[in-house]
């Protein structure tokens, strides 16, 4: 690697970025400060947690003043991310706390993330050695009734444990959730991956440019004997934390694979998306695992495609793409999902042996008034068809986003504002009366 395509951060920081810079012993009465502006507004405020290593070095190995450099230099990095009334703090030596003022919705707490998460994609030098910087980001959304602010580190906090245990590059605290109070669903979590007690749910996804039916997302649902739901971003978090997740995806293939024949009966042909964890790429039977189900359900491999997190293969390429390339000699699609929110080198893309990329709806939502999100979405329709991959928005919420996607080329969407996600029946019928409709006179399925 030469000198020249490195990074090495100055001694002290420039003023552009030392002004965005708090003391940690500031950082709760700003954050009290900043809880009363939002108080009343309908802007939003978040927390994000950045937690630091480099990405080859053991920490046994780091020198003293490793910690310090990678700070500094990820507090240049910020410059380009963080706005006018954004501040950071230094809370340890290896973890920095970013308080974002004045967003638009939540999601651009993400975007900042993303954003940040990318910036670590150049390799650096640390003395004598080149190496990469890697953060992990825990994101935590500030709500009007929140009465003690500093909550709020300790939620984005969680969320980044999190992301580091389940190899993410990031994670969002999910609203209203507490910590104690997922591990008390753990217990109930058990009995109900034992009992078999999810159901599944569908979503259509269209052909943008003629509004047919053209696949359905496989989504799971938990609903408790109590009658309280359960959201996936806390139960699926939860089942790779307990090692549920291989039998727990035993179970969605087999459902999904079996609702499969009623769509056939229907005289529909659709193909079926199914989720996949970043668990489930690292089970060593894992192929063995879709390749029985697809027999024991009589489905053609070329109806399912399996829906891999973007973020997934970046950890374990070696170990994760001669998996995928198995899966393709399977039959099976593969769609890289949630795109745009890891931080994928182009030349790890060219790598996968996959289909499609689904764009992550946090770009689709607020499309149309976001020139950032445009953009993104842009960049990503002319990367995909560079590569050869059908496109899939997903999120569309309205007709004017659907126009908007379809006349930038992309092909494949879905969101509340095509179909919600039902149960079989429902969308079975609902598949059966839009198949032939053109997309201005479809109404969303509700």
């Amino acid at each position: 690697m030469k000198a020249g395509t490195t990074r090495t951060p100055a001694a002290a920081l420039p003023p552009d970025a030392a002004r965005f810079l708090i003391p940690g012993d500031r950082l709760h009465a700003h954050m009290q400060h900043v809880a009363q502006h939002h108080a009343a507004g309908p802007r939003s405020y978040a927390v994000l947690a950045v937690s630091l290593a480099c990405a080859s070095t053991p920490r046994l190995d780091y020198r003293p003043e490793t910690d310090a450099f990678l700070v500094r230099y990820t507090l240049q990095l910020l410059r380009r991310v963080l706005r006018e009334n954004d501040r950071v703090a230094v809370i340890g030596p290896d973890e920095l706390i970013v308080v974002l003022a004045d967003l638009p919705s939540p999601e651009h707490a993400e975007l900042c993330a993303a954003r940040l998460l990318a910036a670590f994609e150049e390799p650096l030098r640390i003395g004598a050695m080149y190496d990469h910087a890697r953060a992990t980001v825990g994101i935590a959304n500030g709500t009007p009734g929140l009465r003690r602010p500093g909550d709020l580190i300790r939620q984005a906090r969680t969320a980044g444990h999190q992301a580091l245990t389940a190899s993410r590059n990031y994670e969002v605290y999910p609203p209203g959730d507490d910590s104690s109070g997922r591990e008390s669903l753990e217990p109930a979590l058990r009995t109900a991956v034992a009992a078999n007690e999810f159901h599944l749910v569908f979503q259509p996804q269209v052909d943008l440019a003629t509004g047919v039916p053209v696949a359905t997302e496989v989504l799971a649902r938990w609903e408790r004997d109590d009658g309280a739901r359960v959201g996936p971003n806390v139960f699926i978090p939860l089942i790779e934390r307990c090692g549920l997740m291989p039998r727990f995806t035993g179970w969605v293939l087999n459902n999904a694979l079996r609702s499969h024949r009623r769509f056939v009966e229907a005289g529909l042909q659709v193909s079926m998306a199914i989720n996949v964890s970043a668990v489930d790429l690292h089970e060593r039977d894992f192929c063995e695992l879709v390749e029985q189900a697809l027999q024991t359900w009589s489905v053609p491999p070329a109806d399912v495609t399996l829906e891999i997190t973007e973020t997934a293969p970046m950890h374990e390429p070696r170990e994760v793409v001669p998996l995928l390339e198995r899966l393709k000699d399977i039959g099976v699609g593969l769609s890289i999902d949630d795109f745009g929110t890891g931080y994928s080198s182009l030349s790890l893309l060219r790598q996968l042996p996959v289909d499609e990329i689904k764009i992550d709806q946090q770009f689709v939502n607020g499309l149309l008034e976001s020139k950032q999100s445009l953009d993104i979405v842009r960049t990503t329709l002319a990367l995909a068809g560079n590569f050869g991959l059908r496109t899939v928005a997903e999120g569309i919420e309205d007709q004017a986003t659907l126009v908007a996607l379809r006349d930038m080329g992309c092909e494949f969407g879905q969101g509340f504002g095509i179909a919600r996600p039902a149960d079989l029946e429902t969308v079975v019928r609902w598949m059966q009366k839009h198949g032939s409709q053109p997309p201005a006179t479809q109404p969303a399925c509700r």
